[in-house]
């Protein structure tokens, strides 16, 4: 290269260096350096070819009309590290990427370059290159800022393992699947709790899953080093961390029609001290496409999600101590509202059966009669039966725990089997207003049912002297499927004062409440990804609108 022309170089590649100062996206940086590149080659053709997730050639950029075919010499390059071998018409440059050779910057002469042109390539090569890794370092930053705020906002354990993972794909670029296990905390056993699959972007189907661990797994993972392991013919081979290859072959995603088996993978333990609470796996599908550069970007992730997730779970793990101590008090409580309508239901049985015998003895038993007091027996028997068939069931509660679908009109036919006789007695009317079909809650049914044996017994409470229960169901045209759903009385309502106030925990207008109430309410219904809006006014009555979302297709119509 002559040296006037070297100057050129060393010029243009200052401006290129101010021009990609001022793009901040992948696609603007790569523009930016191709459409300079070919002006100062006068080239025919240049692009950025990398390799994809099946190892294929793959441009990534380009601009003007290839002169020669993008052949396999490029890829053995990408592969393996053999340099093609260069002539006249086709410049080539290496460019580094976290670490390894990641791509090659490319130029086709309308005619032939001069000798030396390569070397100008070469350097525009390393420009490139140190803007790509400024953005993947501002990325970091962003992710971890990102993911900081999501810590403070107190996600559920579950929904903060997927705002990592989602985190971690943007930087590393896994192209397999991710995941999030966590310490079963009494054994050595793992359990997942979050899991994506980026190959066909499929749900799992494998949440809740278990793997045991061997003791040396354990004593590896404690040491808090990220373990990589790469797949070689149809084995894990490791080749960083103690962690045994059967480790990984256990937490590995299966391949099948839909999903090919993974090439690389890195196994990252979430410890504190010398606990070991969960590990993330990340999984791309060439060997060897995971290395040093993602398994340290990972291990800098460590603490940050550990300490989340650790606390996520302690979040989550008082608020069922709270949700079971509010069953139990809710218990007692229907226990004493529901005592004098049994015992008035015991106590009409209870002389008419001691007249049947007395007929029975006196040998005078009449027939119509006797239909007519075996008919108030089975009445009694009735009403003590659904009541207590609806108590059961609220205080089962985890017989459902495991399954996310609920039935709407079960959780309402309990509460209002519980609430009957009392709201009765009381004056309330029960109007009970659901449309056919009503399609699966995405929720838990113990959860529902609770949901709605709170709401309807808040709203009997606030009818002391009497009243009208409204439950009514509609479709919801909103961003999703959902279904609406109205509970509302004609009680004594509340004021601004006390509406502001109502969902707060611990607060209650009640002599002997708990205040919890309506903030388990609202953290049932937010856990579905559902909505809650409370509307009152003093001497007016209250509306609790909910919207739930559904499974499947919404087939309900409004209902007028």
């Amino acid at each position: 290269m002559s040296p006037v022309r070297e100057l050129e170089w060393r010029r243009w590649l200052q401006i290129l260096r101010a021009q990609l100062a001022a793009a901040h996206d992948e696609a603007a940086v790569a523009r930016v350096t191709l459409r300079g590149l070919r002006q100062i080659l006068a080239a025919a053709h240049v692009a950025l070819v990398a390799l994809d997730a099946l190892g294929d050639l793959q441009v990534v950029w380009q601009l003007g009309e290839p002169q020669a075919p993008i052949d396999d010499a490029l890829k053995v390059y990408l592969q393996r590290g053999d340099w093609p071998r260069p002539d006249g018409t086709r410049v080539l440059a290496p460019v580094t990427r976290r670490g390894r050779r990641w791509a090659v910057l490319l130029a086709d002469a309308q005619g032939e370059f001069v000798v030396g042109e390569g070397k100008g390539l070469a350097l525009a090569a390393e420009v490139f290159a140190e803007r790509m890794q400024e953005l993947d370092r501002q990325r970091a930053s962003g992710v971890r800022a990102r993911i900081d705020r999501k810590i403070m906002t107190q996600l559920r354990p579950q929904d903060l393992c997927y705002q990592i993972l989602h985190g971690l794909r943007s930087l590393t670029g896994y192209d397999h699947s991710a995941a999030v296990y966590v310490a079963d905390g009494v054994s050595n056993r793992l359990r997942l709790v979050a899991e994506q699959v980026a190959w066909n972007k499929s749900k799992s189907n494998r949440i809740g899953m278990r793997v045991e661990l061997r003791e040396t797994d354990v004593e590896a993972l404690r040491a808090g080093v990220t373990c990589g392991f790469d797949r070689v013919g149809g084995a894990w081979r490791a080749w960083r961390g103690r962690a045994s290859e059967a480790f990984a072959g256990a937490v590995d995603v299966p391949g099948d029609a839909h999903t090919p088996a993974a090439g690389s993978l890195l196994l990252a333990p979430l410890v504190s001290g010398d606990d070991l609470h969960g590990v993330i796996r990340l999984a791309s599908a060439q060997p060897a496409s995971l290395a040093d550069y993602e398994a340290d970007l990972l291990h800098r992730f460590l603490p940050q999600a550990s300490v989340a997730i650790r606390n996520a779970d302690k979040t989550e793990s008082l608020k069922e101590s709270v949700l079971r101590a509010e069953r139990k008090h809710a218990m007692a409580d229907l226990a004493r509202g529901v005592a004098h309508d049994v015992n008035n239901a015991l106590g009409s049985v209870l002389p008419v059966v001691q007249q049947m015998q007395a007929e029975v003895r006196d040998g005078v038993v009449k027939l119509e009669t006797l239909g007519d007091d075996l008919a108030r027996i089975e009445d009694a028997v009735a009403t003590c039966r659904r009541i207590f068939g609806g108590m059961l069931a609220f205080a089962k509660g985890a017989a459902g725990r495991g399954a996310r679908h609920g039935d709407l009109r079960r959780a309402v036919d309990s509460a209002v089997n519980i609430l009957r006789a009392s709201a009765a007695r009381h004056g309330v009317q029960v109007d009970v207003q659901l449309t056919e079909p009503l399609p699966a809650i995405a929720g838990a049914q113990h959860e529902l049912e609770q949901l709605f044996l709170n709401l309807m017994s808040n709203a009997c409470e606030a009818m002391p002297h009497g009243g009208r229960l409204h439950v009514v169901t509609s479709a919801h045209a909103g961003e999703r499927a959902a279904l609406r759903v109205v509970v509302s009385d004609s009680g004594h309502g509340m004021s601004r004062a006390e509406l502001a106030r109502v969902e707060e925990a611990f607060y209650t207008t009640k002599t002997h409440g708990t205040g919890l109430g309506l903030a388990i309410c609202r953290s049932i219904v937010g856990d579905i990804g559902g909505r809650m809006a409370i509307q009152s006014e003093a001497g007016a009555g209250t509306n609790v609108t909910l919207e739930l979302p559904v499974l499947g297709a919404l087939a309900v119509e409004a209902t007028t």
